[in-house]
């Protein structure tokens, strides 16, 4: 994997009961981003899901250090990927 302070590619995932869904992006996701030879990180933003997508995306953040995840209070896909944007370092 490759991963700095300042990667190249940030990839912002908005997430709102999505643990079924989410397992499989995570996995194509960070399956073709270890091919890459640049840096880059993933941001999953969870805003009040009421299944287990903010364990999914906490166990693959745990797995992968290129993933990091954010817990939005207020719900909403705008406000999901406007503090994804503002966590991204890419």
């Amino acid at each position: 994997m490759n991963i700095s302070e300042t990667p190249l590619l940030s990839i912002i995932i908005p997430a709102h009961d999505e643990e079924h869904r989410l397992p499989g992006s995570l996995d194509r996701i960070t399956a073709f981003l270890a091919t890459q030879p640049y840096e880059y990180e993933v941001v999953i933003v969870e805003n009040g899901s009421a299944d287990d997508t903010v364990g999914i995306a906490r166990r693959y953040a745990e797995r992968f250090p290129c993933i990091r995840l954010y817990q939005e209070t207020a719900r909403g896909k705008g406000l999901a990927v406007r503090r994804g944007m503002f966590e991204a370092r890419g």
